[in-house]
């Protein structure tokens, strides 16, 4: 089973994805959702399949039915995609400033590699934290 990364980007009201690094060809699309992204390149990848038949070998070769995706979201992308996450409570476990990681969830300022490594650690932690949870309820 192949696994290629896409990059997900927010734009005005839409997500945008691409395949980069695979010589001849590069993938680009929208939705309004990752998964509707995800669909639209597949059907990408057999378009070019049926009517490129002396393209480029890797595109060729993928088998469309077992393909998988890592998603690479911009700041943006994620926080419209998981907006169910409080970007003020990251930056805080983060050690960021609350207004500067708004800033970036709205597009309206990007940040440098290390603070979006910073925001990728804690919000990979907060997940392994949230796996240990356990609720109550009365039966």
């Amino acid at each position: 089973m192949k696994t290629l990364q896409v990059i997900i980007e927010k734009s005005d009201n839409d997500l945008y994805g691409r395949i980069e690094g695979h010589k001849s060809y590069l993938p680009v699309t929208f939705g309004n959702s990752t998964k509707e992204v995800l669909q639209n390149l597949k059907e990408l990848i057999k378009d070019y399949q049926k009517h490129e038949k002396n393209g480029d070998g890797f595109w060729l070769k993928l088998d469309t039915k077992n393909l998988q995706f890592e998603m690479v979201y911009d700041l943006q992308a994620f926080f419209s995609e998981y907006d169910f996450l409080n970007a003020s409570a990251i930056a805080r476990h983060a050690n960021l400033n609350e207004s500067l990681v708004r800033q970036y969830a709205t597009g309206k300022k990007y940040p440098s590699i290390e603070q979006a490594k910073k925001l990728e650690d804690v919000i990979h932690n907060l997940t392994k934290d949230l796996q240990k949870v356990s609720l109550y309820a009365e039966a």
